[in-house]
């Protein structure tokens, strides 16, 4: 297998489970230095141990990504550990109950925009100032079609978050000088992935979006898959932003 991130210093939010583990995973076969990062200790030390099992190198920093000291905190910690930050994935997210929007709590609705939509613009805030102060580097930010569609009139919150981590995106892709590069990745679908709150209400930890069940082999096949699109669009963004190439302008791309 080709290593694509080749000693590539990467940060992934959302890093204790899910698609944020298996995507840290991925990468560190691919030669990644990887820093995880979420709440939860004990799962991320699972994920380092992982990765290192694997004969990858991997360092944990805990996290919550809505507060902006323990996202710098993360962002100084790849700089620390490994010497820098070339690239990061943010994909760091909670649900909500399955309501209509009338029926949201607003304590819910509050938690859900915090860790989404909040942890994305903290991620990118601190990622990106260390980004155009050294050699550039390239983002990735896990939305979901619910960024780009209204679902089925449920999860209000949750939707209104994923189109904003879309905006935020596109805003950023548009910096100059263009020192950094960012880009959406919107899945076809998104399993919970408890890594910055308490479960919400009525979900199990192997749910999926739509409420359904699932053995745990065809969500992992499934988080590997998208693991891999993530690799190739960091790949296709370094190579396009390499320090002394001209700087093209950017389209926001759908993977």
């Amino acid at each position: 297998m080709a290593a694509l991130l080749e000693d590539k210093i990467v940060l992934v939010t959302g890093a204790s489970s899910g698609i944020g583990r298996e995507t840290a995973i991925v990468m560190a076969g691919h030669g990644a230095k990887l820093v995880v990062a979420a709440r939860r200790e004990a799962d991320l030390a699972e994920t380092v141990d992982l990765i290192e099992s694997e004969g990858g190198t991997a360092s944990y920093a805990v996290t919550d990504v809505s507060d902006a000291a323990q996202v710098e905190r993360a962002v100084q910690h790849a700089v620390s550990t490994f010497g820098g930050l070339n690239a990061a994935f943010n994909n760091a997210g909670i649900l909500e109950p399955n309501t209509r929007l009338h029926e949201v709590d607003e304590d819910d609705f509050d938690s859900i925009i915090n860790v989404n939509l909040k942890g994305t613009f903290l991620s990118m805030k601190y990622e990106i100032a260390h980004m155009i102060e050294n050699s550039g580097g390239a983002i990735v930010n896990d939305s979901s079609f619910m960024g780009l569609r209204g679902g089925t009139g449920r999860q209000a919150a949750y939707t209104a978050s994923k189109h904003g981590v879309i905006g935020l995106t596109k805003a950023a892709s548009r910096l100059r000088p263009a020192r950094h590069s960012s880009e959406r990745s919107l899945p076809r679908g998104d399993r919970y992935d408890d890594d910055a709150r308490t479960r919400p209400r009525g979900r199990s930890r192997n749910s999926r979006q739509d409420g359904s069940m699932g053995s745990n082999e065809p969500l992992r096949q499934s988080e590997r898959s998208r693991a891999g699109r993530c690799v190739l669009m960091l790949r296709r963004r370094q190579l396009r932003h390499r320090p002394g190439n001209p700087s093209r302008r950017r389209r926001d791309q759908l993977a």
